[in-house]
């Protein structure tokens, strides 16, 4: 079955016989040709008589396979990420000071936000006068959070709103039904980040770092985000 197969390329089933499933996909026709060719196909065997060392003998059709073909790959054959998370690129991410898990066991309603994800979702919707508005499911190293678009800000970023689309979002916690989630004041694709390591160890301002953070959020208006990561004198304080 020729969807079969394109959906075990997809997940990475068949990366035995080569890790470039574009280059697989696009040879497809061509193995199950040759399969088609032999008089006895055996049960249990995906392209007949052929072996593993004789489908690395066909000529494969040389395409780019990039990491963004890999993650749309297996989201669209098995509708999670298996072998790699986009956020992957980024892992000083999973020291994000508004982290899922932040958000929903500390943060309280009204609490403003900065947080970034990856789009696994996007659910398009219409309000009572008509008009579209979206829910995002946004995704990062601690968990999964919904996040709400309305419309005005739908009609400038619906664009943005792709899944497996890397985001950066500000808004407000709110909560529906006790769930927390993100009522999104802008949302924009996420930039990268940068991280800023201060030794603090020979300081004795206690003050000192609270000043940094605050100097950080009153220059929050970018698409890059910044990672802190401080040694103080006190181990508690690291």
């Amino acid at each position: 079955n020729k969807k079969t197969l394109e959906s075990l390329i997809k997940a990475g089933a068949l990366d035995e016989f080569n890790s470039n499933r574009k280059s697989l996909l696009a040879s497809l026709e061509d193995m199950l040709s040759i399969a088609k060719s032999e008089e006895k196909l055996p049960v249990g065997s995906l392209f007949g008589n052929i072996s593993l060392g004789e489908v690395d003998e066909i000529p494969l059709k040389e395409l780019p396979f990039s990491l963004e073909d890999r993650i749309y790959y297996e989201r669209e054959s098995l509708g999670f990420y298996f072998s790699v998370n986009p956020l992957e690129k980024y892992p000083s991410l999973a020291f994000q000071a508004h982290n899922t898990s932040y958000i929903k066991e500390v943060m309280n309603e009204g609490d403003e936000v900065t947080t970034v994800g990856v789009i696994l979702e996007v659910t398009r919707k219409k309000n009572k006068n008509g008009e579209p508005f979206a829910i995002v499911k946004l995704l990062d190293y601690h968990g999964e959070i919904s996040c709400s678009i309305m419309p005005q800000l739908f009609k400038l970023k619906s664009d943005v709103l792709k899944e497996d689309q890397i985001v950066i979002v500000k808004g407000k916690v709110v909560e529906n039904m006790e769930i927390k989630e993100i009522r999104v004041d802008d949302v924009a694709v996420f930039g990268g980040n940068v991280l800023l390591e201060l030794d603090f160890t020979s300081v004795n301002d206690k003050n000192l770092i609270e000043n940094v953070r605050e100097i950080l959020d009153r220059f929050n208006g970018t698409e890059v985000g910044i990672c802190l990561l401080y040694t103080s004198p006190s181990p508690r304080d690291r």
